[in-house]
């Protein structure tokens, strides 16, 4: 529809007849409005750009194949051939913006980010998949088409703001994602410098947790038989349960009663190398070498320590989370009942901190600090011992 708004008076009158037919709008690129004459009524200005819905997406276009500024007789022109592609189902949006600014749209910038960093091997694929899914949920609705060199704090600071209803972490992730896309670009040469980024103030991270004894027993009791000495495992070890799905017989050794940590699942990709990128070797006792025994005896060959009888397979990671939703009984995450609580009973059998980081395999003692939840019990067990202090000093 044209606007009453602005004065038509030397427009020739086949010309309303050609515009309302087509889809879209010239508009002016300084003030915005809609143009029908070769410079703005309203603010005196030359060049144009074309805007166009299509598929419930809005489009603009700016400039011509060789990256130049649409003036109102190109611009026209390229609105006119857009509208007979769109009539003929032809037309693709892409094709219409030169390939230099198409390489530094946003969506495009992140896609090759991602398949950079994979095809490194510098992103694992848990990362990819979050990435991906940011991108398709998040980045591409609000930026798409915007050049990755026009993206400002103000932008960044709009988009955060407009992702209503999710978490501070979940935020905070995003943002992660863009600092290292934004990141890569600059290390390459794409971008001169690094975007502010907002600040989101405190993340609501959901805390570790340990878990009793008696908890663990109950779990283990719900869990189906044929699947118990899994869990069972990942309690008594402190693995990580993408690292405990992931061993092999190779990786352990019988006669110094210890296996050899050396890789993880990512999502449903194996991995050959853990977490930190380094392999190291755990001793095991009790319950877990019992465990890892009875799984391991009379078979040769490089096939997974633990299988799952139901596949006949070794267990995957996706598996594993449904059983325990399933079948725990409980709403903390399995890493919290296994991983969390034998780091807090190790540290609760009282030996210093070097062994304790050893045997938990932490490569960082601040990081062992993060995995240690004293239970009440266990501040009441220290309580009463300082009561005893007390009362001996106050007898001298």
């Amino acid at each position: 529809m044209l606007n009453p708004a602005i004065h038509h008076d030397k427009i020739p009158h086949d010309f309303y007849e050609e515009v309302s037919k087509m889809k879209g709008a010239l508009c002016c690129q300084k003030c915005g409005r809609k143009r029908f004459t070769r410079s703005c009524p309203s603010c005196g200005y030359d060049a144009v750009y074309i805007r166009i819905n299509y598929e419930g997406k809005r489009w603009t276009f700016f400039k011509d194949e060789h990256g130049k500024a649409f003036s109102y007789k190109t611009g026209k022109k390229t609105w006119e051939t857009i509208n007979q592609d769109i009539e003929k189902k032809c037309f693709r949006p892409q094709s219409y913006i030169p390939q230099g600014l198409q390489e530094k749209q946003f969506s495009n910038a992140f896609e090759r980010f991602i398949e950079k960093r994979v095809q490194e091997g510098k992103m694992a694929p848990s990362t990819e998949g979050s990435y991906r899914s940011y991108l398709r949920k998040h980045f591409q609705p609000y930026f798409n088409d915007m050049p990755v060199t026009d993206i400002k704090l103000k932008h960044l600071d709009g988009f955060i703001n407009s992702r209503n209803g999710l978490s501070s972490k979940y935020k905070k992730n995003l943002l992660t994602a863009l600092q290292a896309m934004f990141s890569w670009l600059v290390r390459w040469g794409e971008l001169e410098k690094m975007p502010i980024l907002p600040d989101i103030g405190p993340v609501d991270s959901r805390p570790g947790v340990s878990v009793t004894r008696e908890t663990q027993k109950e779990i283990l009791e719900k869990m189906p038989p044929e699947h118990r000495d899994l869990i069972e495992f990942i309690f008594e070890s402190g693995l990580r349960p993408s690292e405990a799905i992931a061993l092999k017989l190779s990786d352990y050794d019988r006669g110094n009663k210890a296996i050899l940590i050396r890789r993880t699942y990512s999502r449903s990709v194996l991995r050959e190398t853990t977490k930190q990128k380094k392999t190291r070797w755990k001793a095991l006792y009790g319950r877990a070498l019992i465990l890892i025994d009875a799984h391991s005896s009379g078979r040769i060959g490089d096939d997974f320590i633990f299988i799952n009888p139901v596949t006949k397979k070794g267990y995957r990671y996706e598996f594993v989370r449904k059983l325990w939703r399933r079948c725990s009984g409980v709403s903390y995450r399995l890493y919290d009942c296994g991983r969390h609580t034998y780091c807090t009973q190790i540290v609760d059998t009282g030996i210093n901190e070097l062994q304790a980081q050893e045997i938990t395999g932490h490569a960082d003692r601040r990081s062992l600090s993060r995995y240690y939840h004293g239970t009440i019990e266990r501040q009441r067990e220290a309580l009463e011992q300082r009561e005893k202090v007390l009362q001996i000093e106050s007898y001298r």
